[in-house]
């Protein structure tokens, strides 16, 4: 077969993975009795620690959880269990990319510490891919890509690296949440997405 031919296959077949199976972006979680509240928040760490992100805040009065950006390079780090399809593992190894996971409650009469009612979690997790500013990427040759700087970005604020949210990772989101309910115990016939 033509080498031309070969590589046309090999990036049409690239692209087809690299959509993977895309998930309706709702709302991922569970619900649980406000009075498991506390029991609720250390499953929540421990959940995120296995799954090797660092906790960055806990505000058990405002309901929020969040962790601090962990990369992955996907197919080259196999231990990762972030990616739910081949596109996704791709996609990491050739972006650099991270992931950050919020998990945030709520009740119906707003008092998450009352112990009365139930309280209601959703699990976000948000992929951001890294930028790097003044990169010009020569398409037909990357060893011409050239890099301009700027003296003065320094100066107004502006990063050489940043980070932009590019999507939500609900299929991951919903493998958290199924986690957290098993460890507390939460029947899974139990509904685990809710609307908005």
């Amino acid at each position: 077969m033509d080498h031309r031919v070969l590589k046309l296959v090999s990036i049409a077949l690239l692209g087809i993975f690299m959509q993977g199976c895309a998930t309706p972006e709702g709302s991922v979680g569970f619900e649980v009795a406000a009075d498991r509240y506390e029991e609720t928040l250390d499953v929540v760490r421990g959940t995120l620690r296995d799954a090797r992100f660092q906790v960055d805040r806990v505000d058990a009065g405002a309901g929020m959880v969040s962790t601090y950006p962990k990369a992955t390079a996907g197919l080259a780090t196999p231990w990762d269990g972030e990616q739910m399809t081949l596109g996704e593992e791709v996609s990491d190894l050739v972006n650099q990319q991270e992931r950050v996971v919020r998990v945030s409650f709520g009740s119906d009469d707003g008092d998450l510490r009352s112990g009365e009612g139930t309280l209601r979690a959703r699990v976000e997790v948000i992929v951001y891919r890294v930028r790097r500013g003044g990169w010009r990427v020569e398409t037909e040759s990357i060893s011409r890509s050239t890099h301009a700087r700027d003296p003065l970005a320094a100066t107004r604020g502006h990063p050489w690296r940043f980070s932009q949210a590019i999507r939500r990772d609900d299929a991951f989101a919903a493998v958290l949440a199924d986690r957290m309910r098993e460890r507390l115990g939460i029947e899974p016939g139990t509904e685990n997405t809710h609307p908005e």
